[in-house]
């Protein structure tokens, strides 16, 4: 009697692990989409505060950084290199940086801006690069590989290709 009910127990204690570690599955997608959906919106941004700052100071043209959009602290002084446009840890000091497990760089160019972001890990904070430049175009792959111009715009991407 005490052997069935131990085998009982351990059955329903493995049973319980199986079911738990299911139960992660679809938090872990959960996430990584989460992810995926916050830094496509702070691409968004970054192309507003773009173009925001580049009409804003237009002695300066584009921002040479992300840190120039940013806010300084709690200053309201804003400038041409604080513009307080975006928050500081998007706009981070030293690129890449980190926002929404994802890991953010900025370029001007000759042209005029490129902004890529790549999850901080691959596969666990997600899967979707992403890509935009002057033409605020945010473009995207679900390759393990910076986005490119080539890329197709993440609203036309199959996310059945995940």
């Amino acid at each position: 009697m005490m052997n069935s009910r131990l085998l009982f127990l351990c059955t329903l204690s493995l049973l319980g692990v199986c079911l738990a570690q299911e139960s992660r599955r679809p938090l872990a997608a959960d996430f990584m989409k989460n992810n995926e959906r916050g830094a496509t919106a702070s691409m968004r941004t970054l192309n507003t505060a773009v173009l925001t700052y580049s009409t804003s100071y237009t002695e300066a043209g584009y921002p040479p950084t992300l840190s120039s959009m940013a806010s300084n602290g709690d200053s309201k002084d804003y400038n041409p290199e604080h513009a307080g446009l975006i928050t500081e840890d998007l706009g981070c000091k030293n690129m890449p940086c980190a926002f929404h497990n994802y890991l953010f760089s900025y370029k001007k160019t000759a042209e005029g801006y490129v902004v890529t972001a790549r999850p901080q890990e691959y596969g666990v904070t997600g899967k979707l690069s992403l890509y935009s430049d002057q033409t605020a175009v945010i473009r995207g792959t679900f390759e393990d590989r910076e986005a490119t111009a080539n890329d197709s715009p993440v609203d036309k991407l199959n996310n059945s290709a995940k």
